[in-house]
């Protein structure tokens, strides 16, 4: 979908996610990010932390969005 909307796709390998994303960014001058989220309850955010707060409190001059990502039951519903 990110190609097809004109977005450059990479990847990238790291043992830690958020590293790997914050790393990114600032050594390339991102400008702006899409992420997408799966519903995930407060105490698995506490738990296991959140790679979305990560990158907001480290990479501060981007502009990001957060889109939900459907489940398999909403796609089926809508």
């Amino acid at each position: 979908m990110a190609r097809d909307l004109g977005a450059k796709v990479v990847s990238l390998s790291d043992r830690n996610v958020s590293d790997a994303l914050i790393r990114f960014a600032q050594e390339e001058g991102i400008s702006h990010v899409v992420f997408g989220q799966s519903a995930r309850s407060r105490w698995d955010v506490f738990l296991r932390g959140s790679v979305i707060n990560r990158f907001l409190s480290e990479v501060r001059d981007a502009t990001v969005q957060v889109v939900p990502m459907q489940t398999h039951k909403q796609l089926r519903k809508g």
